[in-house]
């Protein structure tokens, strides 16, 4: 292309290009560019497929474990739901990558609980790491900590 009396010409006669190659580089280029953002973009689920996804799940862990969806969504603490408010939470954020505001919202909790269940989760899984069974007796833990994580 050349100076700004072509880029005129090109509107008025309705020709289309897809880039200025003293910018960009040739339209071979920038077509594969278009192509691989397009297929990133297709790889992506957007934020209400995943929320009725996570909504699905929710109805069908509720259905599976007999427990009403109003009992967990509720905030209810009996019995099993708050271990399956737990797995849920920790699935729909690592699993379906929503926010910790969103989970709460479908959850029926608060941001600062969703939070403190994974910072849980968290702490549990790597204190599994560094526990190993006592010798003396095969029902005994130990936790045991390797010099840099007493630091």
């Amino acid at each position: 292309m050349g100076g700004w009396s072509q880029v005129i010409s090109l509107r008025q006669s309705g020709d289309r290009i897809l880039c200025d190659d003293r910018i960009l580089g040739q339209d071979e280029f920038v077509e594969r560019m278009l192509a691989e953002a397009d297929r990133r973009i297709v790889g992506q689920i957007s934020i209400n497929e995943r929320i009725l996804n996570a909504r699905r799940l929710i109805f069908e862990r509720c259905d599976k474990e007999s427990v009403s969806i109003e009992a967990l969504t509720g905030g209810s603490r009996r019995g099993r739901l708050p271990e399956i408010g737990a797995r849920l939470a920790k699935e729909l954020v690592e699993g379906f990558g929503l926010t910790m505001a969103e989970t709460a919202r479908q959850l029926g909790v608060t941001t600062s609980g969703i939070s403190r269940i994974l910072e849980k989760s968290k702490l549990e899984s790597s204190e599994s790491r560094y526990s190993t069974t006592h010798p003396l007796s095969p029902l005994c833990t130990v936790p045991i900590r390797t010099p840099h994580s007493l630091i």
